[in-house]
């Protein structure tokens, strides 16, 4: 499955796509582990493109492109 999604700048705008693409790796083929440093390492990238890239400006755009398969996950993430 493949998925680019558009967001602003917002940290509840980005918790709620990080709960969002959590859910679809759980259904997924990865160990408890790789589930949670996924899910950390997405959070992580989500907050700072809100905080350091587009510097809590909300009408700026964090896009994210992601990818999941059974035995892959891949995901990008543009702020302004």
């Amino acid at each position: 499955m493949h998925k680019t999604t558009v967001i602003k700048a917002s940290s509840d705008l980005a918790h709620k796509l990080c709960r969002e693409i959590a859910s679809q790796i759980d259904s997924n083929y990865f160990s408890k582990e790789d589930i949670f440093n996924i899910k950390l390492a997405i959070e992580e990238a989500m907050i700072n493109a809100v905080e350091h890239g587009n510097k809590l400006e909300s009408l700026k755009d964090i896009a994210v492109d992601y990818s999941i398969t059974s035995d892959a996950f891949e995901i990008s993430i543009t702020d302004e």
